[in-house]
């Protein structure tokens, strides 16, 4: 199981490594004629590659949903990024006459990776594990928590507005299909933004 993902987590890795393949001997040629200390800064830290962001989402009435899932990711490459975040999710739904009250909090941590293969079209692939409430279809309380793990792939839009600046949208689908998972059998569309540091 854990292969399976870490094979699909680094699936936008390998998809955009092959990208550059006929460009690897041009570059090597190049990087003989830099000197060593130059070359080695090139694989250094450089905030300027980092980005934070994540996903924002909110609706009110009878039922309320907010969705605050902050992010931060780095280009480990010009087209390929890896990222950590954390997620919150509040959901409630009131029905006044029938004096029906029921409030639920979502909360976890994702790991993701990104290829890019244009400039603004790219290959998502991410682990979550989320802590959830269990509900009791009768009643709709909720009888107990569950750390649940989904594996949510697809692809995405990105519209840049700076070098490692973009609003995502994205769709994907969980393929683990975990029993509580909250995303059950259907697509994924997720929007969000990532600003460069």
């Amino acid at each position: 199981m854990y292969k399976k993902i870490t094979l699909l987590l680094l699936l936008p890795l390998f998809m955009c490594s092959s990208l550059d393949l006929f460009a690897q001997e041009e570059d090597d040629e190049i990087d003989q004629q830099i000197p060593n200390n130059v070359r080695d800064s090139d694989k250094r830290w450089k905030w300027e590659r980092a980005f934070i962001g994540g996903d924002v989402g909110a609706y009110f009435g009878n039922e309320t949903y907010i969705d605050l899932s902050p992010s931060f990711g780095y280009f480990v490459h010009d087209r390929v990024a890896v990222g950590l975040g954390a997620i919150y999710q509040y959901y409630r739904f009131s029905d006044k006459p029938a004096k029906f009250l029921f409030k639920t909090s979502t909360y976890g941590g994702r790991v993701f990776a990104r290829g890019y293969i244009l400039e603004q079209l790219f290959t998502h692939a991410e682990f979550e594990l989320l802590n959830l409430g269990v509900l009791d279809p009768a009643t709709y309380e909720e009888l107990r928590r569950e750390n649940v793990k989904s594996l949510p792939v697809g692809i995405g839009y990105a519209q840049r507005f700076g070098s490692y600046s973009a609003f995502n949208i994205m769709l994907l689908y969980d393929v683990l299909q975990s029993e509580f998972s909250p995303y059950g059998n259907r697509a994924i569309i997720r929007m969000g933004f990532g600003i460069g540091l």
